[in-house]
């Protein structure tokens, strides 16, 4: 072989090299850009799906933040009931003391043997009580509308024979007046007393004063509760 064919066929060789590297560097760049082209189709799937979660876990918090804000209203509003309720129970409390002390002053004042001064004790007695529970319930109050209030109260529901004016005039009868008397004042004071007391509790607790005060209207509540004072004054006598 001479030296020209030796030259041409390794001319031939490298151009053949240089073709197939040519064709590799093109297929690697198309599969570079195919690549990239991948890439760069899925990126808006996958910065669409970290939108979608970011947005979630907003919502997630939003809605945790809405829930605890709940829970705080409805703890604040529960604490706030309670409050109120221990006031009122408090208070109540308190309005039941004093109509139970009273009631006691007032059937041992009924013990008095004598006629009418017993009875003057109880009007003091029963005028206390009310002013006792108007102040509690800050209400405001005067004797002249204590006096007003009771007399209204008292003068129109007892029955002549059962009232406590007519039990203090028995006294007044030698024996089976006084005994009689003596015997059933200390239960009508203290009956007469519980019964004007819980009638102004009920009436105060309900928002009401002296001058919205209507003794027809609880004509039924004071029968009602005269007849339960009736039944603790008498278990209070036989301890006296």
């Amino acid at each position: 072989m001479s030296s020209s064919e030796i030259f041409n066929n390794i001319m031939k060789q490298a151009k053949e090299q240089h073709s197939s590297f040519g064709n590799v560097s093109k297929n690697d760049e198309q599969n570079d850009n195919d690549n990239i082209n991948k890439e760069t189709s899925a990126s808006p799937d996958s910065a669409t799906t970290i939108n979608a979660a970011q947005e979630k876990k907003n919502v997630s918090a939003q809605t945790e933040e809405q829930n605890s804000a709940q829970e705080q209203n409805t703890t604040q509003e529960q604490n706030i009931e309670t409050e109120y309720t221990a006031l009122f129970d408090e208070r109540l409390s308190k309005a039941n003391q004093i109509i139970k002390n009273r009631m006691i002053a007032s059937i041992a004042v009924g013990m008095i043997p004598f006629p009418l001064i017993d009875i003057a004790a109880l009007t003091g007695i029963q005028m206390d009580t009310v002013r006792a529970l108007a102040i509690l319930y800050d209400v405001k109050f005067s004797d002249d509308i204590g006096k007003t209030a009771i007399a209204s109260l008292t003068g129109g529901l007892f029955p002549v024979a059962t009232g406590p004016l007519f039990s203090s005039i028995l006294k007044s009868i030698p024996v089976a007046g006084q005994l009689i008397g003596t015997l059933s004042m200390p239960v009508i004071a203290g009956a007469s007393t519980c019964a004007v007391g819980r009638v102004f509790v009920q009436h105060f607790e309900s928002g009401g004063t002296f001058l919205t005060f209507d003794p027809k209207k609880v004509k039924a509540y004071f029968d009602e509760e005269y007849e339960k004072g009736k039944a603790f004054a008498k278990a209070e006598t036989e301890v006296f």
